[in-house]
């Protein structure tokens, strides 16, 4: 273990333990697979952007969702009394209004237009009959890109010619995880591609078919939009609570910052220089272990004090002493801090299982990984003794933290 002493110039010096980083070469954001003999990176499959919809009857709900900018479109129905909220809301701000009738069929307000469904799957017997029309759908587009005839189908979207697409929302009431599974896998291309998010192609006429997700919570939606990886293209959010706006909202737009890797989106270091290095005596290290792999270059962003953060790389590193272990990071004391989404911090100390931190790259580019388990274990610590020439630390930020939270107050730390 390392100890951190940054300087903020060349005569005054504050703390910092942390783990010694190393030094690897960044390759793309990965996928990451074990073979039986090493360890594969496929930097291919990147998920396209998810549509957002919301069916609310709440006022505050409907103005978080409107205000975000994110959602695409608004569900209002079968209820009457429902419905008329469309035209009682349509003076807060201009979207697109979609009605739901009894049938389940969304139909454009204005125009009439049929553009999808809404499909009740309560239990397996349902599962499997609306899997088998979605494989029936996939094959008749098979036919009709070889040229030939299809057969006119009694309703839904495989008859449909009208719709540029057709939405089909998954509306599970039982189990929700393996039916959208099943869904997303028959919804993909049979070779995956960059831009294939259950959504599948329109050959011959036929509309193609998008694959939307009913949602009662942000972190259901979170949950079908990541099924299978590639996940769902999208979630219909119902719900009249304005924080489960403001949540999925909040993991559309970090989900977006980390995949498109715009510079605006990258993490900005500054360079330290190392001035001294001594040995200390033992401390309590934590030691977290994620739920993903980590490739080379990647770590978390740790320190004794939030102003002052360093790149710890993973133990994802081959030695003729260890095996390689790309899910671990040694973090550092259980003192220090750790990067989490939203630009908080939380103290080693009180990470969990479940719980979600940030993963850097040296070029600083970021995403959200998840804590499987910490481990706080007594270890050597080493005190590193850096010089910076930034006034308030390498992040730059204010220098002082509540609740994790950054705050422009005073604060001596040394």
């Amino acid at each position: 273990m390392a100890l951190l002493r940054h300087s903020l110039g060349p005569n005054s010096c504050i703390r910092q333990l942390q783990s010694t980083p190393k030094h690897w070469r960044w390759r793309p954001i990965p996928r990451l697979t074990y073979s039986a003999h090493e360890l594969r990176v496929n930097a291919s499959m990147h998920a396209s952007a998810k549509e957002l919809w919301l069916q609310t009857s709440d006022k505050a709900a409907f103005t978080a969702a409107l205000e975000s900018g994110r959602f695409s479109a608004f569900v209002f129905g079968p209820d009457p009394a429902h419905q008329a909220l469309a035209a009682a809301w349509s003076s807060l701000g201009r979207f697109r209004c979609l009605h739901l009738d009894s049938r389940g069929l969304l139909s454009e307000t204005n125009t009439g237009k049929q553009v999808g469904e809404v499909v009740a799957v309560d239990g397996p017997e349902a599962a499997r009959a609306l899997e088998g029309r979605v494989g029936q759908q996939r094959g008749r587009r098979k036919v009709a890109a070889a040229g030939e005839d299809t057969e006119e189908a009694e309703a839904g979207w495989v008859g449909s010619e009208a719709a540029s697409e057709w939405v089909l929302v998954l509306d599970a009431k039982d189990w929700k995880i393996i039916p959208a599974e099943n869904l997303v896998a028959l919804t993909q291309a049979p070779a995956v591609s960059s831009t294939s998010s259950s959504h599948t192609d329109s050959p011959a006429g036929l509309p193609p078919l998008r694959l939307l997700a009913a949602a009662g919570t942000a972190a259901e939606a979170q949950l079908m939009m990541e099924a299978l990886q590639a996940g769902t293209a999208g979630a219909l959010l119902t719900s009249n609570d304005p924080a489960q706006v403001r949540t999925l909202v909040s993991y559309i737009s970090r989900r977006d910052a980390e995949e498109s890797g715009h510079p605006d989106a990258l993490l900005r270091y500054s360079v330290a220089r190392v001035v001294a290095v001594r040995q200390l005596c033992m401390g309590d290290r934590a030691c977290v272990d994620l739920a993903g792999l980590m490739q080379p270059g990647e770590g978390l962003l740790v320190g004794s004090f939030a102003r002052c953060l360093a790149l710890v790389h993973s133990e994802c590193g081959e030695s003729q002493y260890i095996a390689s272990r790309p899910f671990r990071v040694n973090a550092g004391p259980v003192h220090a801090y750790v990067c989490c989404p939203a630009g908080r911090t939380r103290y080693l100390s009180e990470l969990t299982s479940g719980e979600e931190v940030l993963v850097a790259d040296p070029a600083g580019r970021c995403r959200t990984a998840l804590v499987g388990r910490v481990k706080i274990e007594r270890r050597p610590l080493v005190l590193v003794e850096v010089e910076t020439s930034e006034d308030t630390g390498v992040a730059g930020e204010p220098p002082a933290r509540h609740t994790g939270i950054a705050v422009a107050e005073f604060i001596l730390e040394k």
